[in-house]
Formats: structure tokens, C-alpha cells, sequence
């Protein structure tokens, strides 16, 4: 790992070792589950985290992950002729008996085939004999699955909690029968297609209910920080208000909720496990939901020191009693999407929001503390005028005034299949470039921060979602021109994508036109004819109540939708706190180099919240645990002894950590004290003692061989100190503390 990982970016993201993930020594199917991105990306998937716990629950399977790896890791493999590896036992990909990748954007095409050639497996499905893996897609992007149909040897289209079960059974049951026989049984299986199989129609799975089986409690935490680094529960599934350009909305019918006390229950178990402190509710719609907002007050109630992290919420839904109850403790951000400048447009799409209701809720807002708002808009939606999209800055010069910090995000519309806009025309570069221009140029207000999704990127991607399996040409010249990593706007190359689109040939403009309806062999559970009475009604400007009120006829739902809304009452789970204040110093191993400073205070704090002890938390707007500790330890360090001192309520016996971490001595004190020098074990390279010298602060105390070990002032960064000189660390570790050089 040594070689592998050092001088690597974020080498972390390699190491697996995480708590919560398991590692299984018998069994008879082995699947990976794969996220075509980065791992911090594919880490805060939930869909990935059900799929993880359903399988491992079997006795006769098991789960692994793997991820894309960075471009700099992409390169040091290929460079040392290494397969990629799961996380949980290095195992390389081409030796599991399943590999199942979530598809949900569609610029992550490129890395599906940067990592099956990593993992040493052919990308095309055709090419792959019976040693290879069954390789499965699944997620929302598979509703079109014909821009990978070569890759793929099967879609699962719909929603997976159970269909899995099926597909690891019927594999545990043709286990060393030759690869035909495991496609034929896979194309039999509701919700899976075999396109080698030859075309046929395919009726979407889904759950009828959402309970605690299928939702993961015990998640893996990540060890270094991911982009939603909480403990998630998906509160409802589904939507029914009907937005026009929201395929989820669509594909996820009919509503399915869990009930409020099964909301509590699952956090009050997952938090327990995990050690997080904050809590994100996932939902299409969280105000919909007919136990809103008693969940968020049971939760709140339940567990007063953990933040809770709501999605988008509807710009009508914000009460005195929500604000209030939200206010308790840190406050995150509210998120509301207008999605329209103006009301005209919003009844275009669907979004039956009014001016009034905005503004409504943000006085609401601010009465109870809140600083912060983030918006979401799109531009180039179908019957969108000038007038529209100078709303948006009319809008925001108005919002300004009420709110001290807004940010807002604008991206181009993108037409998606099964939705009522699935055959508009999506708007082109310099049109969308066009529009920017009118909303800055319009935009007085200073305290808006406004990002701009890139219009380029925008016409990739809706090239990829309506493309047909001609565009299966363009996705593998651009993997083979290193076009990976494409959602990263720093790896994006709009200039190489337009070179491949004209050397491919491709008819760009007819996809980008619409008209073509080629995956109409899938079926999403909405009538195709019910998106085009819909897709009239936008030209007219007419709402679609929420069925709700009343059934509209998309023949989503097998019978009555109130069938799936459960709200119920609920018991909170709250425990009376011990309010005596204790300081504890807590002194750690920290055994691999790969982890950084924070990295390791994350672990440690999570650790006393899984032993059942709360952190004593600062006062202020954003509170956090009170605590001190050692200087920060470089990224390539180990270090034989590290301390924290924390304040806590009540007594701390035992830490559960991960494996990169060892407790050596957890004590009671009275105060707080401090080192200031730090002695480091170094192996060094173009080692010159004499010019080492020179610099200030260090004193050498041995050297030997090109090893050496050095006493550093405690605020002083030994990498930035030997890099002045140019002696390289090959590798090194903290050996202790001490009072004076």
C-alpha cells in the first residue's frame, strides 16, 4: 500500500478500513457495487448503502464497493500494472461473480469503462466469457439504457431492494454454469433485460412499502470527509405534485412513506451506530409528507444535539412551528427551488408556487435566526421568455433585501425521458450564454452569490441522456481520448467533445431536437399518453393539482394512494442528558500515514458518541464539540502518541473506532495542557545534515543511513520545512512530545 499510495491525492479514499463495512469469509456469491465517481461522490449515495446491507443480510452473499479512482491513481495503477480492488478486501474486480454499477448522471458514461479496463475486464459485454463477471446496471439513468447497451450484460430498471434478492439467488443457483444460462435466467427476472437477448418490454420494479428492512441503519462512515457525510434516512419515495421536467418525479410513483415513529426509531439506532452528528432526511417533497412537520419535532425532541439537514422544501411550506423547533441548535441552510422567475412559467412547469409564498416563508425564516438561503433555478425551460429570465433577477433583488447571505444555483434545463418534456428541443450554447448575460446584467443586489451551471456541460449531458446506441460511439472515443472525470469541471474538455462529436459523425442536433422516443420498451409505470396530455397543458399554462386531491389518471398506482401514506403518532426516544461536565484526555496511535489530522479528530469524536457520551458543544450559531488538540500531524505521518482533550457529559470507558486508529489511554483531568515540540522518525532523501542545520526551529537528536529524527516546534509543518531545502520524505512518523528542543 506504501508504494501504491503515497503521494497520491486523498489516498484515503484507497484504504477501505471504514466502520461499518463488512467483511465476509464464507460465502457463495460475491457482488461489488460500483459508483462510476470519485468516493466521496459515491459515499453519500444511499441507494448504493440499501443495496450494501440487503446483500450482506444474506448468508450466502456478500458485498463489496469500489469506486473511480482519481486520474492520478487511474495513472500509478496502470503505471504498476495493478487491477483495481474493492475496498473491503483488495479483491480485484474481475474475480467477483457480479459487478453492479449505479448509473445516475449521465457524464460519469466515460468512467464505467475507465474502470471496467482498470479492473481488467472487457468493456464490451459481447467480449466476455464465462470467467468474467455478469456485469449490471442499474439507478435512474438505465430508464434510457441504449447509450450503453454494448456495455452492459443487463439493465435492472426500477427500484432494486428486491429484485437483488432475486438476481443473487438465481446466480447462487447457476454457480459454475457457463455465462448463457446465468443471461437467460437474469432476462426472465421482472425489471431486467438482457439486450443481447434481443429487445423486449420491461415493467419497472418497485416497493409497495418502505420499512426498516429495507433501509440501512448500520452505514458505513466514511473515513475521510465525503460530500454528505450524515447519517441518511429516506423519509418518502415518490412525488405526486408533477413537476414537468422532473423525471424522478415520475419514474418513483406512487408516494410510499415511513411513518414518523419509524423515522425516530431508524435514527436513534443509526446515529447510535454510526457516531454522526447530523441527520439528512431525504424526500422528492418533505413537506408532503403527511406527518410534517411532527417527524421533525419528534427528531428535534429525540435528539437535540444533532443537526438535521433538510432537502429542497417547497417555498409555501415554512411555519412559525417548524422555523422554530429547525432553530434549535446549529442551523443549516434552508433550500427552496422557484425553479421559474415568474408565476407564468411556474404553471408552464407545473410548480404551483406563488411570489407570496416565497417571501412568506422567508420573513418566517428570519424571524427565527436564519442568515442563510440557497435558491434553484433553471433557464431554457419549454414556453420560457425574456420576461422569464429577467424574473429570476427581479426576484432575487427582491429576496435580497430580507436575507443577509443567498446563494443560488442556475443550470439549464435538460429534457429527460419519461417526462412531459421528453420531446422538447433542449436550448442551445449561445442561447443559454445568451440568458446568463440577462440575468447578471439585471442582478443589483450584492449579498447574491450565483452559480452558473456550464451550458456545456449541459449539452453533453443531453446528448447523453436522449441518445440512442449510435452515441454508444462517441462515449467510447472520448474514454479512449482520457475524457474521465467528466462531471469535475477541472477535468471537462468542451473543445475534445466537440473534436469526437465531428469525428464520430454523430447527429447531435436531432438528438437535441427530440422527436425520437426509442426506449419506449421500458415501462416506468406512467402512461406514455398521460405525458403528452400533460406536455398540452404546459403549452396552455394549466396546473395538475397533486393527485392527492384527487387521482389524474397516470395509472402509476395499482389502487388508492392513500394506500402508502402512513404518518402515525409517535413516542420520542429522548433520554434525560447527565448534565455533570467532565474533561477527558484521550491519547491515540494514529497507525497509517494516509489519513489527515482532521480525519482523525472526526474518527475519535464519533467513537465517544457511539459509547453512548455526549460532547459538551460551544455556544454561537454553529456549535461544535469543546475540545483541544494536539498540533495538526501531516498527511503521510504516523505517529506513536496524539491527544485530545474533550468535555463531555458523563464517563467515557471505551472508544470504538476504526482500524487506522488505536486508543492508548482515555483519563479524567482537571485542565488542559499543552506540548509544544513534536519528535518525528523521518526517512529522507538527498540528505545534508549540514544544511538541515541551518534551519531554524529544527534540531536534529540521531541520524543514521539516511534516517533521522527531529525535534520540530509544534507550529511549524516538517513537509513545508524539508521541501525549502529539497530533502524529499520517503516516509515518517510522530514519535512523541516534548516540553523543549
Amino acid at each position: 500500500m506504501i508504494e501504491l499510495l503515497t503521494g497520491i491525492e486523498k489516498p484515503g479514499r484507497y484504504t477501505g478500513e471504514e466502520w461499518g463495512a463488512v467483511i465476509k469469509q464464507s460465502f457463495d456469491v460475491s457482488l461489488c457495487l460500483i459508483y462510476p465517481d470519485l468516493y466521496e461522490v459515491g459515499m453519500s449515495n444511499l441507494g448504493q448503502k440499501v443495496i450494501y446491507e440487503i446483500v450482506n443480510n444474506l448468508p450466502f452473499a456478500s458485498a463489496e464497493r469500489a469506486y473511480l479512482p482519481g486520474v492520478d491513481m487511474c495513472k500509478r495503477l496502470r503505471r504498476l500494472r495493478r487491477p483495481l480492488c474493492s475496498l473491503e478486501t483488495r479483491r480485484p474486480l474481475f474475480e467477483f461473480d457480479l459487478l453492479g454499477f449505479t448509473l445516475e448522471y449521465e457524464l460519469d458514461y466515460t468512467n464505467v469503462l475507465e474502470i471496467l479496463d482498470l479492473g481488467g475486464i472487457p468493456i464490451l459485454a459481447q467480449k466476455r466469457g464465462d470467467k468474467d463477471p455478469i456485469v449490471i446496471a442499474g439507478g435512474t439513468s438505465t430508464y434510457n439504457p441504449y447509450p450503453l447497451l454494448p456495455v452492459f450484460d443487463a439493465f435492472v430498471i426500477g427500484e432494486g431492494e428486491e429484485v437483488i434478492v432475486e438476481i443473487v439467488e438465481l446466480m447462487k443457483g447457476l454457480k459454475g454454469a457457463e455465462r448463457e444460462r446465468k443471461l437467460k435466467g437474469l432476462n426472465e427476472i421482472q425489471g431486467v433485460w438482457v439486450p443481447q437477448l434481443g429487445r423486449k418490454r420491461v415493467e419497472r420494479r418497485w416497493v409497495e412499502e418502505l420499512n426498516e428492512k429495507n433501509h440501512p441503519v448500520k452505514q458505513i462512515v466514511p473515513n475521510i470527509e465525503v460530500i454528505h457525510d450524515r447519517f441518511t434516512i429516506e423519509v418518502s419515495r415518490g412525488c405526486t405534485r408533477g413537476c414537468r421536467f422532473c423525471q424522478a418525479g415520475y419514474i418513483y410513483r406512487p408516494v410510499r412513506e415511513r411513518s414518523i415513529q419509524e423515522i425516530i426509531d431508524i435514527a436513534s439506532e443509526g446515529l447510535q451506530f454510526t457516531g454522526w452528528d447530523e441527520l439528512s432526511l431525504l424526500s422528492f417533497s418533505l413537506s408532503d409528507h403527511t406527518g410534517f412537520p411532527d417527524f421533525i419535532i419528534g427528531l428535534k425532541e429525540s435528539f437535540p444535539d444533532i443537526s438535521i439537514s433538510l432537502s429542497s422544501i417547497r417555498g409555501d411550506a415554512i411555519s412559525d412551528e417548524i422555523a422554530e423547533v429547525m432553530g434549535r441548535g446549529r442551523k443549516t441552510t434552508i433550500t427552496i427551488a422557484p425553479e421559474a422567475g415568474t408565476e407564468r412559467l411556474r404553471n408552464i412547469i407545473n410548480k404551483d408556487i406563488k411570489d407570496d409564498d416565497i417571501f412568506g416563508s422567508l420573513e418566517i425564516a428570519k424571524r427565527y435566526g436564519w442568515n442563510h438561503m440557497k435558491l434553484y433555478f433553471m433557464v431554457g425551460l419549454p414556453g420560457e421568455t425574456e420576461e422569464d429570465v429577467i424574473g429570476i433577477s427581479r426576484l432575487l433583488n427582491r429576496i435580497s433585501g430580507r436575507i443577509k447571505y443567498l446563494n443560488v444555483r442556475i443550470s439549464p434545463f435538460v429534457p429527460r425521458p419519461f417526462t412531459p418534456f421528453e420531446y422538447s428541443p433542449q436550448e442551445g450554447i449561445e442561447g443559454l450564454k445568451r440568458k446568463k448575460s440577462f440575468i447578471f446584467k439585471n442582478l443589483k443586489a450584492r449579498n447574491v452569490n450565483v452559480k452558473f451551471r456550464s451550458p456545456e456541460i449541459a449539452f453533453i449531458e443531453g446528448i447523453l441522456t436522449r441518445g440512442d446506441e449510435a452515441v454508444f460511439h462517441l462515449i467510447e472515443r472520448a474514454w479512449r481520448k482520457g475524457l474521465t472525470h467528466q462531471a469535475w469541471g477541472e477535468f471537462f474538455d468542451f473543445t475534445e467533445w466537440e473534436r469526437i462529436i465531428e469525428e464520430t459523425g454523430i447527429d447531435v442536433e436531432r438528438i437535441m431536437e427530440g422527436g425520437s422516443r426509442h426506449w419506449d420498451n421500458i415501462d416506468c409505470g406512467v402512461g406514455e399518453k398521460y405525458l403528452k396530455v400533460e406536455m398540452k397543458k404546459a403549452d396552455r399554462g394549466i396546473i395538475t393539482p397533486d393527485c392527492i386531491t384527487g387521482c389524474t389518471g397516470c395509472l402509476a398506482c395499482p389502487g388508492d394512494p392513500e394506500v402508502y401514506r402512513k404518518a402515525g403518532e409517535y413516542v420520542s426516544v429522548r433520554v434525560k442528558e447527565k448534565k455533570e461536565k467532565m474533561l477527558y484526555r484521550i491519547t491515540y496511535r494514529k497507525k497509517s500515514p494516509f489519513y489527515s489530522h482532521m480525519d482523525c479528530i472526526r474518527a475519535v469524536v464519533r467513537g465517544i458518541r457511539r459509547s453512548g457520551v455526549k460532547p459538551v458543544m460551544t455556544e454561537g450559531y454553529n456549535p461544535r464539540p469543546r475540545m483541544h488538540f494536539s498540533p495538526a500531524l501531516p498527511l503521510d505521518f504516523t505517529s506513536e502518541e496524539e491527544f485530545i482533550y474533550i468535555h463531555v457529559y458523563g464517563d467515557i470507558k471505551k472508544i470504538p473506532v476504526p482500524d487506522f486508529i488505536e486508543i492508548r489511554n482515555i483519563e479524567e483531568v482537571e485542565k488542559v495542557v499543552s506540548y509544544p515540540y513534536a519528535v518525528y522518525g523521518l526517512t529522507v532523501d538527498n540528505f545534508d545534515e549540514d544544511r538541515l542545520k541551518q534551519v531554524e526551529d529544527v534540531c536534529i537528536i540521531n541520524s543514521k543511513d539516511g534516517y533521522i529524527e527531529v525535534v520540530v516546534p509544534s507550529n511549524r509543518s516538517v513537509k513545508r520545512l524539508f521541501e525549502k531545502i529539497n530533502i524529499r520524505i520517503i516516509q515518517g512518523r510522530r514519535i512523541g512530545w516534548r516540553r523543549e528542543p
